[in-house]
């Protein structure tokens, strides 16, 4: 009988012990971005609120660098793109909560906000649901 890497896969995933990907650790998550907007329409230092999949996410331009951040602040709602951006720091209106737009970190508290991965190729930006 042929215990070849196609027979020993299928087996792993009948039995529901592994998959595919653990066995073999050569099969990786293709990454999906989703295109937002050109660029250009991202002036230095400001936000524009974009729609990725049903999440309102601020996408700011920072530098020579886009970040993107859930819009609404953890804490009360806010909307973070309303708020005071200070270096890489976006300081929620509503109570002066500050987040890094790097990690999603805040000084105020333990909690991480959802951060998501930024792509610009060609002029186009794109974000990573």
């Amino acid at each position: 009988m042929d215990y070849g890497w196609a027979y020993l896969a299928k087996r792993a995933v009948a039995t529901r012990h592994l998959t595919p990907p653990l066995i073999f650790g050569t099969f990786s998550r293709m990454a999906r971005f989703i295109v937002v907007a050109p660029a250009a329409d991202f002036p230095a230092g400001q936000c524009k609120v974009v729609d990725i999949e049903g999440v309102a996410v601020a996408v700011f331009h920072v530098g020579n660098e886009f970040f993107a951040i859930a819009n609404r602040c953890p804490h009360k709602g806010n909307r973070l793109c309303d708020g005071e951006l200070e270096g890489h720091h976006i300081v929620c209106p509503g109570h002066g909560w500050d987040f890094d737009l790097r990690t999603g970190e805040t000084s105020w508290d333990p909690l991480i906000h959802r951060t998501y991965r930024v792509l610009v190729e060609n002029g186009i930006v794109s974000v990573e649901p």
